[in-house]
């Protein structure tokens, strides 16, 4: 939390029209301050610049009275903030700035729903112990102006640098905000429907779904971390007692990547897009005996072959808990798989065999398409 603040406090001393050092989507309309309120603003700043965030937040809070605006209400959970970090935990004076810096974070985030640090915002609020969901006021009947001409007309003469940290009383070292999940890992379950046309004409192989279970991990990239970048390994089989006919079972280690995007009020659920790519493995299983003649056993693995996999995905996630950090995920990945037509050597009876055994079989190399639909489960971290 004092990371946070001391980034921010740019923002106090260069304008009340400043929020953050970034620009943002939608802001609520700020009419001119009235003489009184640009006075108090005047004296705010040089208290926080001072490192007086007792009397900055009062000027702050008179400004405040005399014409709300997202930035007042930002400036002065700030101050809060710093306050809150003055004192120690749990102690009255601690509760009460915590809760002041809560407080003014919802009210900012309520006049300013569709701000770009929004998300920020709304993690700060959880960590400090409070819930960010606010119900987003009507939209702005104007624009507001552009940033630049903001601080052309509440502060004339912006520094050009940014004032040196002010550092506040000495305090335990708060916990820091964390503000995006890194990663995520977690298991999943696979159903996949591999050679569906290719099975149904063969009555070596039974016709089923593969089912299995699956490990997927990754971390989250860019200045948003909406794009996830890891890998994924699974292990898949046909659920057959069969002993008359072969079963098939698949490997597949693959670099998975996705995109997700937020919707709805509460930003809890995800609608995901991406891609694989990687090896994968196919072996045929006999219960009983192999009919098939280049077999290399009788019972057990009959043959293996690899290939290459390149498939689509998309997704719906659905995110969890306080800090939506729980992702319960289903994804369709539909997936153009080339195998090869397998190995001839090995067999049981080497006079029967003619042809590699997954061509025996009805299952030749090739492109194949295999589509899987997985549910799983990541804790983000």
């Amino acid at each position: 939390m004092q990371a946070t603040i001391i980034a921010i406090a740019w923002t106090i001393a260069a304008g009340p029209g400043l929020v953050s050092t970034a620009p943002w989507t939608a802001r609520a309309p700020a009419a001119a301050p009235s003489d009184e309120a640009a006075a108090a603003i005047a004296r705010a700043k040089q208290a926080a610049a001072a490192g007086d965030y007792t009397l900055a937040l009062r000027e702050f809070e008179s400004a405040r009275a005399l014409g709300p605006t997202p930035q007042l209400h930002f400036n002065v959970a700030v101050c809060h903030h710093a306050l809150m970090l003055e004192h120690a935990a749990d102690t009255p004076a601690w509760q009460s700035h915590r809760n002041g810096a809560i407080d003014s974070y919802r009210d900012y985030l309520a006049a300013a729903p569709n701000a770009d640090d929004r998300a920020d915002v709304e993690r700060i609020i959880v960590e400090l112990g409070g819930d960010p969901e606010v119900a987003p006021t009507a939209t702005p009947v104007e624009p507001l102006p552009p940033l630049r001409d903001i601080v052309e007309r509440i502060d004339p003469d912006p520094p050009t640098q940014p004032l040196p940290s002010i550092t506040p009383a000495p305090s335990p070292p708060p916990k820091p905000v964390r503000t995006r999940s890194p990663a995520r890992i977690g298991p999943f379950v696979p159903l996949s429907l591999a050679h569906f046309g290719r099975l149904r004409r063969t009555a070596a192989i039974e016709s089923l779904p593969l089912l299995g279970l699956g490990l997927r991990g990754g971390a989250f990239l860019g200045p948003r971390a909406r794009t996830n970048l890891g890998g994924e390994f699974s292990y898949a089989l046909m659920p057959s007692a069969s002993r008359s006919a072969h079963t098939l079972r698949q490997v597949a280690m693959v670099v998975a990547t996705d995109w997700g995007a937020p919707v709805g009020k509460r930003r809890r659920i995800e609608l995901a897009v991406g891609g694989i790519a990687g090896l994968g493995f196919e072996s045929l299983h006999a219960r009983g005996t192999s009919t098939l003649g280049c077999r290399a056993a009788d019972n057990g693995r009959v043959a293996t072959r690899g290939g290459l996999l390149l498939g689509a995905r998309g997704g719906l996630l659905l995110l969890l808990g306080k800090r939506r950090n729980h992702e319960l995920g289903l994804r369709v990945t539909p997936t153009l798989a080339v195998y090869g037509n397998g190995p001839r050597s090995g067999a049981v009876d080497s006079s029967a065999c003619t042809d590699p055994v997954f061509v025996e079989a009805g299952l030749p190399g090739g492109a194949a398409l295999v589509t899987t639909i997985d549910l799983g489960y990541a804790p983000r971290f």
